[in-house]
């Protein structure tokens, strides 16, 4: 009788590291998920334009630089590594730019930066905001101000100007 008490803690030890050890690898395999579904859906993806947001002008989606070419779009992808997963929060503001992705005039999504380090995926399949590793953040943010977004007559984020 003794036995069988000791083989039925057992078993139920198994099951549960088992168990742990499959939530585990689930919830470390979200960041690379989410990020897929980013690169597949930008897959045919040859054009970035960088836009104000409602926050930050008198005139949300005014285009402020426009990005030509796939090697571009990669060159972006490459630089989003998300810690975590989306987790449905956020604030209700719109970021500090839009980063509005097209394949030629056709608009694939739009992706709301929030600076240091969160992107927002708008009517993409995220539910809410993704947060970005610190180095994943500072070099959008360098690749942001390098092509264009340091601002303009009508626009100077506050973050840029904080940078300064």
């Amino acid at each position: 009788m003794k036995s069988r008490s000791v083989i039925i803690v057992v078993v139920i030890l198994v099951v549960i590291v088992v168990a742990l050890i499959a939530v585990s690898a689930i919830l470390l395999s979200y960041p690379r998920d989410h990020k897929k579904q980013l690169e597949g859906a930008l897959r045919d993806a040859d054009r970035i334009e960088l836009q104000t947001t409602a926050m930050t002008a008198d005139y949300p989606g005014m285009m402020l630089a426009e990005i030509r070419g796939r090697k571009e779009v990669e060159r972006f992808l490459g630089m989003v590594e998300l810690k975590g997963r989306p987790d449905g929060g956020g604030c209700d503001c719109d970021g500090d730019c839009i980063i509005a992705i097209y394949d030629g005039d056709r608009r694939l999504c739009r992706v709301h930066y929030f600076y240091p380090a969160r992107l927002r995926w708008v009517e993409g399949k995220w539910s809410g905001d993704a947060d970005l590793t610190k180095e994943s953040g500072s070099r959008i943010f360098e690749w942001l101000i390098n092509n264009g977004l340091e601002g303009s007559d009508d626009y100077e984020p506050a973050w840029y100007r904080e940078k300064q």
